[in-house]
């Protein structure tokens, strides 16, 4: 067996052994996608080419083991390992101490993300002394699973008139989060929608949804509701609508949302709409502080 550098030619190969294990939940990590022309496009949107920031172990000219990342400014989520030779954890921190001299100095914080049946991930994980950072509920619907609501209010684009609201609304319930609402206003167009429910002249919810049609897929990226408004339906309402627009295009017929085990009366909510639990993960954070490999 051999470990080296991959290559632009290897990126076929690459997504459709990643997309193949990670349909098994013991090889499952959380960021890769399970349809290899989807793990192939992620891969081309990585922000260093792929000979800088995967390698791949082979034996007898076959890939059987696999480690990337996708770096930020300083930050790198892990792809992986992917290995099909036993035993794994020897292989994996082989892998491990190949890729490390790729990552660019810059770099500090390692992202991982991975099954709760990826029992050997997660040994390596320990091996590492990875804190857990959180733990994620990964939730899917599909076309017929979702369920129809009732409305409450009169749901639709958000009136002229209330943005300034719609603003305050939201900067209060995510604060500091990636999107404020004058960032959201100014990204709506065809794909990115923003729905409201209002009553009058109150402003009651929100949903912003993203859809990605030449993908197959779309987001929720925020639903809110205003605290004197909560308990009356909104939320649901809301979110069936947005739904609803998402399946309008044609080519999107799944979704997936990833939510923190914690937030109990946000999995409710989804599961009240039709998502149904898929997965549940594990996040871990490493900073590069000499991380141990045995």
């Amino acid at each position: 067996m051999e470990i080296r550098q991959a290559t632009a030619r290897d990126i076929p190969a690459l997504a459709r052994f990643m997309a193949k294990l990670n349909h098994n939940p013991a090889h499952h990590v959380g960021y890769c996608g399970a349809d290899w022309r989807e793990v192939r496009g992620d891969i081309g949107e990585f922000g260093l080419p792929v000979d800088k920031s995967f390698v791949v172990l082979e034996a007898q000219g076959q890939i059987r083991g696999v480690l990337g990342f996708d770096p930020d400014a300083e930050r790198a989520w892990i792809w992986g390992p992917f290995i099909t030779v036993q035993p794994w954890l020897p292989a994996a921190q082989a892998l491990w101490a190949a890729m490390l001299p790729l990552l660019p100095r810059s770099i500090t914080r390692l992202d991982f993300f991975y099954d709760l049946a990826n029992s050997n991930a997660l040994t390596l994980m320990n091996c590492f002394g990875a804190k857990e950072t959180s733990r994620e509920v990964i939730l899917r619907a599909t076309r017929s699973s979702i369920s129809r609501s009732p409305v409450v209010g009169s749901v639709g684009d958000l009136p002229l008139q209330l943005e300034a609201r719609f603003i305050q609304l939201h900067d209060s319930l995510f604060p500091g989060t990636y999107y404020s609402g004058q960032e959201i206003l100014c990204r709506r167009n065809h794909l990115r929608r923003l729905l409201t429910c209002t009553d009058g002249a109150e402003l009651n919810g929100y949903i912003y949804l993203e859809a990605e049609p030449e993908s197959g897929g779309g987001s929720l990226e925020y639903i809110g509701v205003k605290p004197s408004a909560r308990g009356r339906g909104i939320g649901l309402a809301l979110l069936t609508s947005g739904l609803d627009w998402l399946f309008s295009f044609a080519s999107i017929d799944k979704l997936r949302l990833c939510v923190n085990v914690e937030n109990q009366a946000a999995i409710r909510l989804y599961q009240r709409a039709g998502f149904a639990v898929d997965r549940n993960l594990f996040a871990f954070r490493l900073f590069r502080t000499g991380p141990r490999t045995g």
